[in-house]
């Protein structure tokens, strides 16, 4: 949920809805405001208090009288309080005991999530007629309200107003699909705690974005190793290798535990059977002319192992746009390539995969954002 809309919401509260809630205004005139407000919401407000006042954690709250819970009442007096508008009166109540409410009445990991404390702060304020007991439970409504608008994939506003998109939706690999070598289990790559986990004790291989065919992009994530050792990656432009010398074709950005060596964490690997695989070490600059031949340069300001964080969380960003391929940590560009082959012998598009290299090790993967550039 964006900041912006946020504040947007805060602000109707206090110089409209708060001041004539207090002045015991009728949920009814509440919801004709509401329409006016300069924000358009899809559902009137009367609608969303109907959805959020089944909410155990304030139907059950000390402060609440019986009469204000919706379960309590019966059809006539919910129709008097609430209206018929939005079917609340025809709502199955049964269906949705306390605990299981939220997960059947959440809308999505778009837009929508934000009515959920909008809902919550009037029916609080509405159905409670002592004033000081509104304001202690306001804060309760933060507390138990935001965590349902901000879990999930969350993109920050200033990567979704530059066009990033979330590639994984915190609870499950949808959008993903394991390709992995003869013997892994469907427990190698799995969801924990709004996490990719990889373990590769479960076997060895990737977990491929199923968006393919893709050349030109930006990408952002962050990963770690939870044991403090391991070896993963991301390999772009990846292409089965038909030849069989390699399970894909790809260029691959290293990742490894923090002592590995700049031959793997930072560096970009050249998995290219029938061209030469180049050294592009962290600290490099390489550069490829038309006939293969490579020029080595070291990167200014390069990234460092001082500059990693062991066993914590690391931020990653790939670059890649036409022949030229970046690789950050933690801000710091680690290395980078440049390639002037003929188009014949580049690859040119293809899979982006995370990669699970080792037995007996853990990586994680979170925040996995891309803007595709081609």
């Amino acid at each position: 949920m964006p900041t912006r809309r946020i504040r947007s919401l805060l602000s109707v509260f206090q110089s409209k809805i708060f001041p004539r809630i207090l002045g015991d205004v009728s949920i009814l005139k509440a919801r004709k405001l509401h329409r006016k407000t300069k924000r358009s919401i899809h559902f009137s407000l009367c609608e969303e208090i109907q959805r959020a006042a089944i909410f155990p954690l304030f139907a059950c709250g000390p402060t609440m009288k019986t009469s204000a819970n919706p379960l309590a009442m019966d059809a006539a007096e919910r129709e008097i309080r609430f209206g018929r508008r939005g079917g609340f009166a025809k709502t199955n109540f049964a269906k949705y005991p306390c605990e299981n409410w939220l997960k059947h009445n959440r809308r999505g990991m778009g837009c929508h999530r934000w009515r959920l404390p909008l809902a919550l702060f009037c029916e609080i304020l509405v159905t409670d007629p002592n004033i000081m007991k509104r304001l202690i439970m306001l804060p309760l409504c933060v507390q138990f309200a935001l965590p349902a608008v901000f879990s999930g994939p969350n993109i920050p506003a200033k990567e979704r107003k530059a066009g990033f998109v979330s590639m994984f939706d915190g609870q499950s690999l949808k959008g993903w699909t394991p390709m992995m070598r003869k013997g892994a289990t469907a427990k190698a790559w799995s969801v924990k705690d709004g996490m990719i986990v990889g373990d590769g004790d479960q076997g060895i291989g990737y977990l491929v974005y199923d968006r393919r065919g893709i050349a030109d992009f930006e990408m952002k994530f962050r990963y770690r190793f939870p044991a403090g050792r391991g070896n993963s990656g991301i390999s772009v432009r990846a292409r089965k290798d038909h030849a069989g010398k390699r399970d894909f074709q790809s260029y691959h950005a290293d990742l490894g535990h923090l002592g590995i060596g700049g031959n793997v964490l930072g560096a970009w690997d050249f998995h290219t059977p029938g061209r030469r695989e180049h050294a592009c070490f962290r600290g490099n600059r390489l550069v490829i002319d038309k006939n293969d031949r490579p020029t080595v340069t070291p990167i200014a300001d390069a990234v460092k192992p001082s500059d990693i964080r062991k066993g914590d969380w690391n931020d990653g960003r790939i670059i890649v746009q036409n022949n030229r391929f970046q690789f950050f940590l933690n801000g710091k560009l680690s290395s980078e390539f440049i390639e002037h082959l003929p188009k014949e012998k580049r690859l040119r598009k293809g899979m982006i995969q995370l990669q699970l290299h080792d037995p007996g090790m853990i990586v994680q993967f979170k925040d996995l954002w891309i803007k595709v550039l081609k």
